[in-house]
């Protein structure tokens, strides 16, 4: 028979264990239920799921992995500072289409013009699209897109390239856009290149806490337009 002491040991590494798994299940059920929620709406959309991870095969260029993003922070940086109905709105790098289906299933029909590096995602992006009438996909680096960006009002980023790319893309807004432009940043990795250049006032900025995964940081800039 057991002593006394030995089964209070043996009570404490059990209830220690019971705590491990609770804890990974407060991770593991909530992650597996948005994954499950993203899937269905991915489809609903757009026809497919994009809930997955594309290596880029543009490193050299400063591209990232293709991400889409999490639908929660969605809802939470568009609650933040709502588009408008004659918005002009830019996803750059927009990946296979998440945020352009997902603004059109809400009810945005202002014009949407996703960039996108690489074209196979860029050609499905285009497919999931396909039935919105005011979306439109363009292949290429969004540094020669300056024709696209001159008339945007509203620009979305999945930090989906380098510091360096970030810097130039700044600029270029800069140069071209004719009147002003929100930035909207989700995992805003560089968004000093926005804070230390002085055109850029700073609507929002935050994160969104999600159950089962990090936190993920946002800011809303604005830029002022000199050529109004």
């Amino acid at each position: 028979m057991l002593s006394h002491r030995m089964k209070t040991l043996m009570g404490m590494i059990r209830r220690r264990e019971f705590g491990k798994i609770c804890k990974k299940t407060l991770v593991y059920v909530p992650q597996r239920l948005y994954m499950h929620s993203a899937i269905r709406r991915d489809k609903r959309f757009g026809g497919i799921s994009v809930n997955r991870r594309i290596p880029t095969r543009y490193p050299e260029k400063g591209a990232y992995a293709t991400m889409s993003s999490d639908y929660r922070c969605l809802k939470r940086v568009f609650r933040e500072v709502p588009l408008q109905p004659d918005d002009v709105f830019v996803d750059v790098g927009c990946g296979e289409g998440r945020v352009l289906t997902y603004l059109y299933a809400k009810g945005f029909r202002g014009k949407e013009i996703g960039i996108e590096l690489d074209e196979t995602v860029a050609n499905t992006a285009a497919q999931r699209t396909a039935s919105c009438p005011n979306v439109t996909v363009r292949c290429g680096s969004v540094l020669e897109q300056g024709d696209l960006l001159r008339d945007a009002t509203a620009v979305y980023l999945f930090n989906p390239f380098s510091r360096s790319v970030v810097h130039a893309f700044v600029e270029l807004l800069e140069s071209v856009c004719t009147k002003p432009v929100r930035f909207y940043y989700l995992n805003c990795m560089y968004v000093s290149e926005l804070e230390s250049d002085g055109r850029w006032d700073c609507l929002v900025k935050g994160e969104v806490r999600r159950i089962g995964s990090r936190p993920m940081a946002y800011s809303i800039h604005v830029l002022r337009c000199e050529k109004e």
